[in-house]
């Protein structure tokens, strides 16, 4: 694999359809009556799956001069990519099932949607595992990665799924106050793990400390803290906690935050990816 934009879009977007799934789950139970919303949420869900694979098959090389190889990684199951096809493979199969109880308009069964939210949290924390098990990067070995990747995953995943219910709905999207309230928890939550995860790296070894200052103040600083900080964190936060406020939530702000939350996933992990691949590599 090359390690560079591609596998960032493909972490980005395997994140998102997990995090996209389990909200419609949640909203499926909530709302029952807003089935429009999670057909159409687990639909950008698969498709966020779907194109992330092409970036992931696009990125190794390799695979696409013997694609034959691709097969190989279902007889190691030691390996954690072995590991993660086996669970994008069961994951894909109780969405696309979803998706088809939603086009037929039964009902969700209970336990359908809890074996589909497993998945989805194993593929989200797979993400983060698998960066660390490619190479010993420091800032790629550590525990809070792959929780980092969790959180921000369910972040993204719930923003694009209220983008997309406000563009069906946005009365019905205005009427889930309670999904606001996880705008305002879950950039806190991110930020925290995130900072964790920096400080456990910086202190850890002097490789560490360079990939970390390569993200606070060197080359991949503005993507960083321009893009991960202020538009996926802070600015989602501050909108989201206004929005709370409002006795009318205003669709413009709940839109602003959550294509703020999307860019900040996207470079949150292309940041992650190239600090430790190019600030080793000269």
């Amino acid at each position: 694999m090359i390690w560079g934009p591609l596998i960032a879009c493909y972490l980005f977007l395997a994140g998102l359809s997990a995090g996209a799934f389990a909200a419609t789950a949640y909203i499926g139970r909530k709302y029952p009556q807003a089935r429009r919303i999670c057909f159409l949420g687990r639909i950008v869900a698969l498709a966020a799956l779907c194109v992330g694979l092409v970036f992931l098959m696009v990125d190794a090389e390799a695979g696409l001069s013997d694609p034959g190889r691709f097969f190989l990684l279902f007889g190691n199951p030691a390996s954690v990519m072995t590991i993660g096809v086996y669970i994008i493979c069961l994951y894909m199969i109780v969405l696309v099932a979803s998706i088809v109880f939603d086009a037929m308009r039964k009902a969700q069964s209970r336990a359908l949607a809890a074996v589909g939210c497993v998945l989805a949290l194993c593929l989200a924390a797979y993400t983060g595992f698998l960066l660390g098990a490619a190479t010993p990067y420091p800032l790629w070995s550590n525990a809070a990665l792959p929780v980092l990747f969790v959180v921000s995953g369910a972040s993204a995943g719930l923003a694009a799924v209220l983008i997309v219910g406000r563009i069906v709905n946005a009365g019905q999207v205005a009427r889930m106050r309670e999904l606001g309230r996880f705008g305002v928890a879950l950039p806190l939550v991110e930020a925290f793990v995130l900072f964790c995860m920096l400080v456990s790296v910086a202190t850890g070894s002097a490789d560490g400390a360079a990939s970390v200052a390569s993200l606070v103040s060197g080359e991949q600083a503005l993507a960083f803290v321009g893009g991960v900080v202020v538009l996926g964190l802070l600015a989602p936060f501050v909108l989201e906690l206004v929005q709370s406020r409002l006795k009318a939530p205003r669709a413009v702000l709940g839109y602003l935050a959550d294509a703020g939350v999307l860019v900040g996933g996207f470079c949150l992990r292309y940041t992650v990816v190239a600090a430790a691949v190019f600030t080793l590599c000269v």
